[in-house]
């Protein structure tokens, strides 16, 4: 005290030292934790002194060393020297664990201290974490015991969205508690929570602006199958400032849902030509046709690696692009080019990944080759090292494998397959495994207790106990499956072993990775039955989906060289086409006819009208809106006839994601009156069947129709194109009139139909037994029996 101050000054010293005791003693009794006692602003820098020294004491935690913190940051603003010692207590009391003396301590600080605001935001984000939409005033008690921190007022509003689902009194500083809430990764799996609903709601009407609130809405949409919604919100997103190039991606994959891959082409070209020219950067012209599934075009605009692999954002999307195509010796190349620390850690540790394994196994890939069915023909070689059968199998039971139950023929073949299947009296046991939950979906008969259905998920969550992982192969197979583009196939594997069936009967979608996990369980029969025509008829062209096909084909030749597998199609035509797209002979693919049962159909309680001059005619059809089917060609035949019968009328039976752009159709050819749209039919089709007097079909192609087969059935002439398996569907040739796929020939044909009315009620007569003959319950259940083994 005495080297500060000014000697020089004699008459100052008295008074120097009067203020220096004032000081003295108010520190003193700050540290006394006298409650009466406070510092002002020219006590704090002796205060901080004193700290100082407190600090190298090892003392500053202690009751006085606290208070006298506490008192300088209330009496000024806190200096630099100050913020530091108070985050060196805050620092030393969270790592000495006391919680409740930590709160106390900084509830007492001034707002404007930095660790106080660290402190409110470290609370915020926990709660955050635990913050549980479907609960939410459940975390307000937790927000009371820290009434200090105006930043958890914050879960009050949070609270109030999630039980009203109203943003207005939510508050621009509440956007990111939204946004983190609505983003974590625990609530995925809770899309159906009513609270998580609400709070995205009230979100997106507090927020319009916030990019990840979108994203999670458009999450939801695509969950709902709200495929035109979610299409204007990737669209908004796509314009957002922060867009990113996954938000285009779900843009273009939403437009090919709509059958608007012409707009998706026309965009590719576009965004080609302007690399071409030169006029847009080279990574963003890679990126964009990265994001509309054409990585394989991206990198033919990227050039040579060595060109690119410097720039950080060219990188990014060659390196998206390897791994989406599943090219890892490339991906590894490009790796060893570029600067690692600047490129996405997620996408550089699937590629190391993925190498490293490929690698130790030395399993053969070359650069441009996808590296999926090289792993798969590994594993498959490796069956042998499992030993005996790792489970024991139920005999007489059957696991029917499909992708989902929503509406649809494939999926109405599946329910008569799986009840003629239960009409077995030697049959223990079915279970139908579903991979997805549609919206609209065929109800599931038990037929007695015979039969169970098992959504995949929910499956292996009711057996959590995983013993499979032991198996070093099924082990690898958990690892590693979904990098090499078979995420499915370990689920498969699990599911064959809980529900132990002697014979696994893959009926629609993943047929690759089903038919595979069966081989790999070391199932005693596989059986593989394909409901559709092979690549490109189905498919929007882009290049993952032609990957993704051609993994199907290439994988099914690989597995068809097995005896222990049977493969089957449902006409003629589609076995005819699968062998060819596999690689096999003919003979390789059985046929296994769809079934017909017109009782469970309701076909028996219907009276189907015969033909007759004196009435208006109705042209009608039952089908899915898709592209497959391209409705709007019918809604043209429909115009041409139009013209040459006034009096016709057009009954469309059905939905899918092109409905609005057929209902625009009808309604610009002036039709709109004398069509009737009545939607989804989930049952009762023959009924709608009866109000028909011709049936016409303008599918590009088809397996085995079952529109066709019950249009027959019910004694309606048919008009269809002559593709796929359509000419085995019909009862026989003088039942139909089969005409090249085109706007004239159809319309001719409908036309010409509707005027010989000899013809139909010919039609009327003679189709209905010869149906009933060739595809009934009893001959389907017949070969399939023999197709098992049994």
């Amino acid at each position: 005290m005495v080297r500060a101050m000014d000697m020089s000054d004699t008459g100052a010293i008295k008074p120097a030292l009067a203020t220096q005791a004032q000081t003295l003693a108010r520190i003193s009794a700050v540290c006394c934790t006298d409650a009466q006692a406070g510092l002002t602003a020219e006590d704090v820098p002796a205060a901080e002194r004193i700290l100082a020294q407190l600090d190298k004491a090892t003392l500053l935690l202690s009751a006085g060393g606290l208070e006298l913190l506490r008192a300088a940051a209330h009496a000024d603003a806190p200096s630099e020297a100050l913020e530091k010692l108070l985050a060196r207590a805050y620092r030393q009391m969270q790592q000495n664990g006391s919680q409740e003396r930590l709160q106390h301590f900084v509830c007492s600080l001034p707002q404007t201290t930095t660790c106080r605001a660290q402190f409110g935001a470290a609370l915020r984000k926990s709660g955050l974490q635990e913050f549980d939409p479907d609960t939410p005033f459940d975390i307000l008690d937790w927000c009371r015991s820290f009434s200090g921190h105006p930043e958890l007022d914050t879960f009050e509003r949070l609270a109030m969205a999630c039980a009203s689902g109203y943003g207005g009194d939510l508050l621009a500083q509440d956007c990111d508690a939204v946004e983190v809430v609505v983003n974590r990764s625990n609530l995925t799996s809770r899309a159906n929570s009513p609270g998580y609903h609400r709070l995205l709601a009230a979100g997106g009407e507090a927020f319009p602006d916030s990019a990840k609130i979108k994203r999670q809405l458009l999450r939801i949409k695509r969950t709902q199958k709200d495929i035109r919604g979610g299409l204007k919100m990737a669209r908004e997103l796509t314009r957002h400032p922060d867009a990113n190039l996954n938000d285009f991606f779900f843009r273009f994959s939403l437009l090919n849902q709509l059958d608007r891959t012409q707009v998706s082409a026309r965009y590719v070209r576009m965004i080609r030509r302007a690399a071409d020219r030169g006029t847009a950067p080279r990574d963003v012209v890679a990126g964009r046709l990265w994001a509309a599934s054409r990585p394989a075009h991206a990198l033919e605009v990227l050039g040579p690696i060595r060109d690119w692999a410097k720039d950080p954002q060219s990188a990014t999307v060659g390196l998206r692009s390897f791994i989406g195509l599943r090219r890892f010796r490339e991906a590894w190349q490009l790796l060893e080019l570029a600067d690692t620390s600047k490129l996405s850690a997620g996408l550089v540790g699937q590629a190391r990944r993925a190498m490293i394994y490929l690698n130790r196994h030395a399993i053969p890939t070359k650069a441009g080759e996808d590296a999926a069915l090289p792993v798969l023909r590994f594993w498959l070689s490796q069956i042998r090292t499992l030993g005996k059968p790792t489970y024991e199998a139920v005999p007489r039971r059957v696991l029917l494998s499909t992708y989902s139950m929503g509406i649809g023929g494939a999926e109405r073949q599946v329910a008569a397959l799986a009840a003629s299947l239960c009409s077995d009296p030697e049959l223990e046991s079915l279970d139908l495994l579903m991979h997805t939950q549609s919206q609209s979906s065929y109800e599931m008969d038990e037929h007695g207790g015979k039969a169970r259905g098992h959504f995949i998920h929910q499956l292996l969550e009711d057996h959590p106990e995983d013993s499979l992982r032991k198996i070093p192969l099924y082990d690898d197979i958990s690892k590693h499956c979904g990098l090499f583009g078979l995420g499915h196939l370990y689920r498969a594997i699990r599911a064959i072993h809980i529900l132990r069936p002697e014979v696994m009967h893959v009926r629609g979608g993943l047929q690759a990775e089903m038919a595979a996990a069966s081989l790999l369980s070391r199932c005693p029969a596989t059986l593989v039955q394909f409901g559709s025509m092979t690549r490109g008829y189905q498919s929007s062209g882009t290049d993952l989906d032609s990957l993704r096909e051609n993994l199907v084909e290439k994988a099914m030749s690989l597995m068809a060289r097995d005896s222990d597998i049977t493969i089957a199609a449902n006409s003629r035509e589609a076995a005819d086409d699968w062998a060819r797209a596999m690689d096999v002979r003919a003979e390789r693919v059985d046929v296994l006819y769809n079934a017909i049962d017109e009782t469970r159909l309701g076909f028996d309680e219907v009276t189907f009208r015969a033909p007759d001059a004196s009435r208006a005619p109705v042209m009608g059809s039952v089908f899915r809106f898709a592209p497959v089917k391209d409705p709007l060609l019918w809604v043209e035949v429909a115009a041409r006839v139009a013209q040459a019968i006034p009096d016709v009328r057009f009954l469309l039976v059905g939905d899918g994601p092109i409905r609005a752009a057929l209902e625009k159709r009808i309604a610009a050819l002036g039709l709109t009156d004398r069509f009737e749209l009545p939607g989804l039919i989930t049952e009762g089709v023959p009924e709608w069947l009866a109000k028909m007097d011709i049936f016409v079909m303008t599918t590009r192609t088809e397996s085995l129709p079952n529109s066709v087969i019950e249009a027959q059935l019910a004694g309606l002439p048919v008009v269809a194109p002559r593709v796929g398996g359509i000419p085995e569907a019909v009862a026989g040739p003088d039942t139909a009139h089969l005409t090249e796929r085109s706007l004239d020939a159809l319309s001719e044909a409908v036309i010409t139909a509707l005027k010989d009315i000899e013809w139909r009620k010919n039609v009327y007569r003679t189709a209905p037994p010869l149906i009933r003959d060739r595809f009934s319950p009893t001959r389907q259940l017949q070969v399939t029996r023999a197709a098992y083994g049994w």
